[in-house]
């Protein structure tokens, strides 16, 4: 293959052999501003290939028209780590010939090692390819930064095809994610996307005093157990709090000169600011939540990109289990102290497993973050409706009406009780939502499964079942 051959869509998929029945892959990496995933899907049905299934990163509510794919035929089955809007009801309130299969960053990264999932065609979506075929994420007019997601579907797919708008026909990349021997095709489009559309939905901070006391806790707890954060590592979520938290925390590093080891997972503005204030000494990228990261990526050896197998496949050595801090969000938390990262309180499916499972059982320590009450919806229920993350691995709660630590981990509660942080039983915090709130009536469901959540490792830990209309 040379670069100058680059084929247009149809022609591409006819190239590389693709059939009915086959499965196919795509990264998320673009999130809400993707555009290549219904781009080709629509040359797929036009050539009249059938019972495909989409394995796919995750899907975005920009995703949608792939439930008219599925009522046609083209699409029977759904590997992912989460799903948005109409195809996410689509799932609770019909569901496909085959449940789908929900999956963490790190168990699809093993999955595709161990071919649970046999990827025939990769879709990859890269902002700029060279002359050889080289590709990568971080050069071009729609640079979304790392494609370390891509990097891992590349190393695994039976065939290959990278598409782009951004062909650079005289030069070598500066940078290379992929690089040629991994590519059979490429695809040239006008636009792959567009990536102002990557800051949306949770990755908006929404910053309210609730959190900021949640944050400011979080921080607290972090820099008091770590004594010295020289030589930690953190990774944290996408979220609000999250942002909050990296600010206190760089708030810190500055008073007491000191400087974070690593930090890990997807890479917001703000750790980047915090990462070029020499507050960070490396940074490991899987996806870039801002393409302002694309500005650095290549340029500094210290700000890595790593595919998704290198961040947290369980059958490798990788990253999360250096993890010294984690903080990470939950929809709702039970008295196991298990997490629900999936459904919401009407079992609806509007978020992703994510890292969540990954990182909480790499992690030394594990801190949720959520309030108490969110909506008038208590944070912490008797039972979740669905385990997404093993109790076993989470470590403290924090909330807006005080914190709660697992009583397997006594270490912590004694060295909190030491240092004078007032710390509730899960149970406590469970009475006081309820004497807020009450408790939400459940939604009833029928025996039809439509979902199942596997842990990091392959095995099933629970079930998605359809809505009762």
């Amino acid at each position: 293959m040379k670069i100058y051959d680059s084929l247009n869509i149809k022609d591409a998929i006819k190239k590389i052999g693709l059939k009915s029945g086959m499965t196919i892959s795509f990264h998320h990496h673009l999130r809400e501003g993707d555009e290549v995933l219904l781009k080709i899907m629509s040359e797929i049905k036009a050539l009249g290939i059938k019972d495909l299934t989409l394995s796919c990163t995750s899907l975005m509510n920009v995703h949608e028209k792939i439930v008219d794919y599925i009522e046609n035929g083209t699409i029977k089955a759904i590997h992912t780590t989460g799903l948005k809007g109409k195809l996410a009801k689509y799932v609770v309130h019909k569901g496909l010939k085959n449940p789908v299969i929900f999956r963490s960053h790190g168990g699809r990264a093993r999955a595709l090692q161990e071919k649970n999932i046999n990827v025939d065609v990769a879709f990859i979506s890269a902002s700029a390819v060279d002359t050889f075929g080289n590709a990568t994420g971080s050069i071009g007019k729609n640079s979304f930064g790392s494609l370390g997601y891509g990097i891992w579907e590349a190393q695994n797919a039976d065939k290959v095809i990278i598409v782009t708008d951004n062909i650079i026909k005289n030069n070598v990349l500066p940078h290379i994610s992929i690089p040629q021997h991994k590519v059979d095709e490429v695809i040239y489009v006008d636009s792959i996307g567009d990536i102002s559309k990557i800051k949306t939905g949770s990755l908006i901070p929404k910053f309210s005093y609730s959190n900021f006391i949640i944050a400011k806790k979080t921080a607290e707890i972090i820099i008091k157990l770590a004594g010295c954060l020289s030589d930690k590592s953190l990774q944290l979520g996408s979220g609000s709090i999250s942002i909050q938290v990296m600010k206190f925390i760089s708030e810190h590093l500055k008073r007491k000169n000191e400087k974070l080891k690593f930090v890990l997972g997807g890479i917001s503005d703000f750790i980047l600011e915090t990462f070029e204030e020499g507050l960070i000494q490396t940074i490991f990228d899987v996806q870039s939540f801002s393409p302002t990261c694309s500005n650095i990526i290549g340029k500094n050896s210290s700000y890595i990109e790593i595919d998704n197998s290198w961040y947290a496949n369980p059958k490798t050595n990788c990253l999360v289990n250096y993890l010294d801090f984690s903080v990470l969000s939950a929809i709702e938390i039970d008295m196991q102290w298990n997490v629900n990262s999936l459904i919401s309180s009407d079992y609806e499916i509007i978020g992703a497993i994510g890292g969540h499972q990954d990182v909480s059982d790499g992690s030394n320590i594990t801190i949720i973050t959520a309030p108490l009450v969110r909506g008038r919806i208590p944070i912490i229920v008797d039972k979740v409706k669905a385990v997404t993350t093993p109790g076993k691995n989470i470590d403290i709660l924090v909330t807006d009406f005080g914190i709660a630590v697992n009583p397997i981990r006594k270490d912590i509660t004694n060295n909190l009780s030491s240092l004078d942080m007032k710390i509730f039983t899960i149970e406590d915090l469970y009475k006081k939502a309820k004497e807020l709130v009450g408790i939400p009536e459940k939604p009833k469901l029928t025996n039809k499964v439509v979902g199942v959540i596997e842990n990091r490792s392959g095995e099933i830990v629970d079930y998605i079942y359809r809505k009762q209309e």
